[in-house]
Order: structure tokens, then C-alpha cells, then sequence
């Protein structure tokens, strides 16, 4: 009896799950002329769905179809409708406005896509891993861009954003080697974690004013990457966003910019002279840091803050003139900056930060103003070069081991 009731109990599951697996094969409304539809909302529009066999070959999508004596309008692209099929070519109709999730993962035999004017979403992952495609034009329809939605399309040489798009999502062209070239709209405003991380074709990027924000590694292991127009105003960043572009040479900072945002071009060693206009306000943490082959940079009275490690380990910088607008010299901004022979401090600077001047070997004399109150802890701490320091009487606290 046991045994009974166990083998029920087995092909009971069985049942139900061999159910489940075929209902879910089977999971569209009907097929018609070799599509599979889903019908929507409406009931009178459909959507071209993943179906029980791959597509294959020259696809070319109905604007309508007709079945069971109803007409329905084709309107979107399900999620993963066409992935992992081989297909060469694809017509999508003008009755299109929707391009689902992973639509096309991994086409790897697809070369060119055009997308009609009334589609106005393309989903995340819809193009990811279509290695084989070259070329694809965006409509000015289009208002949204999912993540990762051109992933890993490495033959890809050229692709427009249309103006219609403010957001340029995480990872949206990540690994995309071949493209070479890239045209970031004026209306902007964000570009994601890793957009173009991996576009090791990409020799020259303009970043324009209406950029606000830019995510970690957005422009990450461009190793092609050589110059760079940078217009943002006022843009904060995440993390590095030029991470691994060890070949850069280059940096425009335009004539708007306010804001040199944090870990700008970290680690450049490449770059050897900066240009700041005089609209910049204010230089942000780090965003000089490790830029060995810089050896000179010119700041404008216009800047009133410098944050803190701004030209950490900068030893090439020979000399450098710090604007009479400055009232702190923060923690770390000049720290190994070895080749460092001379430093004048301005009346306007009130406090010296910690590690200030750490390891600045070449100084061989320093002037400390009568406008400074307070030095901090190790701000002149391992200057070996030093042989003559004048500190005024003003200063009321000094740390430990200033010198």
C-alpha cells in the first residue's frame, strides 16, 4: 500500500511537470505564417514571441496579420522573441513600437538592422551579443535604451544616438571593440556604469555641457582613446570613469565647465600639460592624481577650491602657482609630488592640511605667509630637500611631525 501510494504520488509530479513544460513551450495565443503571436492588452494588437522552433534566416516581420477572422495590428517584439536564432536580416514594419528584453541575444549571424521611426523603446540586452552586427540606426523616435542593449557587439563600427534620448544606460555599448567613433548628444544629461567600457576602437570622445552625471568605468579600457573634449559643467562622477585608458594624451577642458569632478583623468601618465579655464570654480578630490607626466598646469584666479590629493604623486609638476582665491591648501594635494622645486604660497591661505606637501623632495625652501593660522599633521613631513623654512609669528597651531 505504501508503495502504491509513493509511485501515485511520483507520476502525480511527473504529470504536473511535464505540464508545466509543455504549457510553457506552447506559451502564445497562435501561429500564423511562421510567427508566434501573444496577443495584448487590447485584443486587437499582437506581439511576435519566442515559439516552440528558432527562427531562422531572412525574417521579415507583418505589419498585420490576419486569423480566426480578426485582424490584429503587430506592434511589438516580445522579450527574447528572436534569441539565439540564426538569422541574417530583419525587416521590422512601422507598426513596431517595442523592442523586448534580450529580442535579439545572441544573433550572432545578424549584420545590419534598421529600426523604423515608430519604435520608441528598445529593451536591455535587446542587440547583446550580436557579434556579426555592423551597423544599426536609432530613429529619433526612440526615447529609451535599456541596459546592456548593444553588449559584446564587437564588429559594430558606427552607431548614432538620436537626440531623443537623455540617458545613456549602464553598459549600453560595453565591449563594443570596433567601434571607432561616437557622437554623444547636446541633451545628454547621464551616461551609465560601463556605457562604453571596452571600446577599445574609440580614439577621440567629447563629452557635452548637459552631462550631470557619469557612472564608474563609463568610458573604462578605451585603450585607443587619445583625446578628450570635456564640456560637462558641472558633472559628478562614480568611481574612475576613465579607468584602464592608459593612452590618453590629450584634455580639452572647455570654456563652461565650473566643476572638474572627481578622479578626472587618474593615473594619466600620458597627459603632460593642462589647460583650466578661467570658468572652473572649483577642482574636485583626486581629479589630477598619479599624473606623472604632467609637468605644468596653470590655475586661474576663478577656482576657490582645491580638494584634497588633487595632484597626489604628480612628480613630474615642476612648479605650480596656487591662486590668490585659495584660503585652504587641503590634505594630500601635493603629496609626492617629488619633482616639486619651488611652491609659493598666497596671503589668502589660512590652514595647511595634513600630508599637504608629504615627500615633496625637490622643495628646497619654504615661505609661510602671515595669513596662515594652522598647519597640520605632516604637512612638510619627509620635504628631505628642505634646507630653509620661514614661518610667520601669526600661525597659531602647528601639528605633529610638520616637518
Amino acid at each position: 500500500m505504501k508503495n502504491k501510494l509513493k509511485h501515485c504520488v511520483i507520476l502525480s509530479v511527473l504529470i504536473i511537470t511535464l505540464t508545466g513544460f509543455w504549457s510553457s513551450l506552447s506559451a502564445y495565443d497562435f501561429y500564423k505564417d511562421g510567427f508566434y503571436y501573444n496577443k495584448n492588452s487590447d485584443r486587437t494588437s499582437v506581439s511576435v514571441i519566442q515559439g516552440d522552433n528558432k527562427y531562422i534566416g531572412e525574417i521579415v516581420i507583418p505589419s498585420s496579420i490576419e486569423y480566426d477572422g480578426m485582424t490584429y495590428e503587430v506592434t511589438a517584439i516580445g522579450d527574447s522573441a528572436f534569441i539565439n536564432c540564426y538569422i541574417k536580416s530583419i525587416e521590422i514594419p512601422n507598426s513596431i513600437t517595442s523592442i523586448g528584453d534580450s529580442a535579439f541575444y545572441d544573433c550572432t549571424d545578424l549584420t545590419n538592422v534598421m529600426i523604423p521611426n515608430s519604435v520608441t523603446v528598445l529593451g536591455k540586452s535587446a542587440f547583446d551579443y550580436c557579434t556579426g552586427l555592423t551597423s544599426i540606426m536609432i530613429p529619433n523616435s526612440v526615447t529609451t535604451i535599456g541596459k546592456f542593449a548593444f553588449r559584446d557587439c564587437a564588429s559594430l563600427t558606427s552607431i548614432t544616438i538620436p537626440n531623443s534620448i537623455q540617458t545613456i544606460t549602464d553598459g549600453v555599448f560595453y565591449n563594443c571593440s570596433s567601434l571607432t567613433n561616437i557622437e554623444i548628444p547636446s541633451n545628454i544629461t547621464s551616461i551609465g556604469e560601463y556605457a562604453f567600457y571596452g571600446c577599445k576602437g574609440l580614439i577621440n570622445v567629447t563629452i557635452p555641457s548637459s552631462v550631470e552625471t557619469m557612472g564608474n568605468s563609463a568610458f573604462g579600457d578605451c585603450t585607443g582613446l587619445t583625446i578628450l573634449n570635456y564640456n560637462a559643467d558641472s558633472c559628478s562622477t562614480s568611481g574612475y570613469w576613465l579607468n584602464g585608458c592608459d593612452n590618453l594624451e590629450t584634455v580639452n577642458i572647455g570654456n563652461s565647465v565650473k566643476y572638474i569632478p572627481r578622479h578626472f583623468i587618474y593615473e594619466k601618465n600620458k597627459v603632460t600639460s593642462i589647460e583650466i579655464p578661467g570658468s572652473v570654480t572649483s577642482i574636485g578630490y583626486r581629479a589630477f592624481y598619479g599624473c606623472t607626466g604632467l609637468t605644468s598646469i596653470e590655475i586661474p584666479n576663478s577656482v576657490t577650491t582645491i580638494e584634497g590629493g588633487v595632484f597626489y604623486g604628480c612628480t613630474g609638476l615642476r612648479s605650480i602657482a596656487i591662486p590668490n582665491t585659495i584660503k585652504t591648501i587641503n590634505n594630500t594635494v601635493f603629496d609626492r609630488c617629488t619633482g616639486l622645486t619651488s611652491i609659493e604660497i598666497p596671503n589668502s591661505i589660512t590652514s595647511i592640511g595634513t600630508y599637504a606637501f608629504e615627500n615633496c623632495t625637490g622643495l628646497t625652501s619654504v615661505t609661510i605667509p602671515s595669513s596662515v593660522e594652522t598647519i597640520e599633521n605632516n604637512a612638510f613631513r619627509n620635504c628631505t630637500g628642505l634646507t630653509s623654512v620661514t614661518i610667520s609669528s601669526s600661525v597659531k597651531t602647528i601639528g605633529n611631525n610638520v616637518f
